[in-house]
This record gives C-alpha cells, structure tokens and sequence, in this order.
C-alpha cells in the first residue's frame, strides 16, 4: 500500500518556469503543487518588509496587514484564486502562470526565492501521486535519488493488539507479530541478494521493523516489485529528489 494523501485539484496542467524568470530570480524546484491547486509559490525577503517598515517607522504588525489588503486589491484582476500566508515567513501562492508573473512585476524587488515546475519532466514528477518530491542540492548521501520509507500499516499493527486482548489470544498475536517480522526480513534478504547499489537503515527490530532504503532510478522497479509481493501488511511512503 501507497501512503500518500494529495490531491491534485487543477483543471489544466500548469506551465513551466519560463528562462527569464528563471534568470531573473533565485528559483528552486517545486515539491509538490502545493495544496493540490498551487503550481507556483513565491517566497518574499521578510528582512527586507522589516526594513521597510522601519523606513516607514510603522509596526511591523501594520505594515504586513497593510501590505495583506494592497495585494488583495491588487489581485482584483486575477485569473484564478491565490492563497497569502504571513506566518513567521511570507509567501504567496498562486495558481494561475499570468498571475503569477504580474506579481513577480509587481512585487520583484521584494522576492526572495520562487518555486515552481522547471520542466516538463518535473512536472510530470509533481503529477505522480505515488511519489513524494524534496527540492535538493545533491542526492541523499550525496547520490540517492530516491528515500523509500516501510512501516506496518494500521490494520496489520490494531489485529495484533485486538488478538492481545482476547483470552487464549496472545500466542496467535505473537505468532502474528512474528510473521511482520519475518516479512520484513525477508525482504531485507531479497534486496540484499541483489547487486543493487542502494544504503537501508533497520528501526524497531524487536517490533515490527520500519526500514528506510535510499537508491536510483535504474533499480527502482525492481525494488518496488519486490516490496509488492513481499511486504502487504507495509506502508510504503517514496520520496525523490529534483535537483535545483
């Protein structure tokens, strides 16, 4: 089983980041399109609203409620509906690709960094609701595209504490539990029977075992393969790196 929970809510499929904004600003890969309907997040510089503010010798409070009202009055016209977060940090959501480059006119002496699709590759990535993306410098331990993290799910987890429970009961439960952990071991010795190059870490062996495995696309498949036929009382959550 998949564990994942979002929701892609777009009627059309989003543009990628033109080169001249992605010359003109300091842009970052998307990791997700972002609340299932906001393809592009712009993330402003809070020193630089403080400054301002000071220069205007106004609480900070004001001027980011200020500023709040303006851009909702600037946003009269958009095409489609935007989201502002002003919660320690300040960024801007939107889901339209010309509203998003009229504030980026409007607003780009202000901007610290966008996010948004870089590519069409990347943004066939953000439509895969199977895989979880982290924007990222290099790989994890410097050449891991992808992190797979396995647990027991819940239902395997609540029929040994219903089994526990009941009279006479606690040698199927341990016997259940048993089976978990020899799931999970057998599939530890599978993929380490393989010529994979690929790291894992092995948590709560005495329990039911959460292994976490870092490795590339080239054995990607395969890996997945096994994980379907060898761990179907596991979650199973992917997570891969797009490279800024």
């Amino acid at each position: 089983m998949m564990y994942n929970s979002k929701r892609i809510h777009l009627h059309t499929r989003p543009s990628v980041l033109d080169d001249s904004i992605k010359e003109s600003f300091n842009t970052r890969a998307s990791d997700s399109i972002y609340y299932g309907k906001y393809p592009y997040k712009v993330s402003l510089d809070t020193q630089e609203l403080k400054r301002i503010a000071i220069e205007l010798d106004i609480p900070f409070a004001k001027y980011e409620n200020d500023f709040r009202w303006e851009f909702r009055d600037f946003s009269g016209n958009f095409n489609h509906e935007y989201k502002v977060y002003f919660n320690n940090s300040h960024r801007i959501y939107l889901t339209d690709y010309g509203d998003f480059d009229w504030t980026l006119t409007m607003y780009g002496d202000l901007v610290r960094e966008i996010q948004g699709p870089l590519h069409d590759d990347h943004l066939d990535m953000l439509y895969d609701l199977d895989c979880h993306l982290v924007s990222k410098i290099k790989g994890w331990y410097g050449k891991y595209d992808y992190r797979m993290e396995v647990w027991a799910n819940y239902w395997a987890i609540r029929n040994i504490w219903l089994s526990s429970s009941g009279n006479g009961q606690g040698n199927y439960a341990q016997a259940k539990k048993a089976t978990l952990q020899d799931d999970m071991s057998g599939f530890i010795d599978q993929i380490e029977s393989q010529d994979y190059d690929m790291r894992m870490n092995v948590t709560n062996v005495d329990r039911y075992s959460n292994l976490t495995m870092f490795f590339n696309l080239e054995d990607y498949n395969e890996i997945m393969t096994f994980k379907r036929l060898m761990l179907n009382n596991f979650n199973t959550k992917i997570t891969r790196a797009i490279y800024d």
